[in-house]
């Protein structure tokens, strides 16, 4: 597969849709295009650097939450101990 990447191949590569591409380039979650003689391109490569960052926050934020949950569980959390002081 080529490097440089339309944005309807991106689409395609993400398995999305195009106007999917649109939202996540709105929201900063992939990386910006360039643009060779007037024609914007994505680098796949960049691309996947940036959802593997992204998959890898979300891996530490789901880490996080399933800790509270537990801690909240076993009454090591904040909820129990509000309770315990009225």
């Amino acid at each position: 597969m080529t490097r440089w990447l339309s944005r309807k191949a991106l689409a395609e590569y993400l398995d999305c849709s195009v106007s999917s591409v649109r939202l996540m380039e709105k929201r900063r979650e992939i990386p910006p295009p360039v643009t060779f003689l007037s024609m914007k391109r994505w680098d796949r490569e960049a691309v996947d650097r940036a959802k593997t960052r992204r998959v890898n926050s979300h891996s530490s934020l789901d880490q996080a939450l399933t800790e509270a949950i537990h801690a909240a569980q076993n009454g090591n959390g904040q909820t129990n101990a509000r309770r315990r002081q009225r």
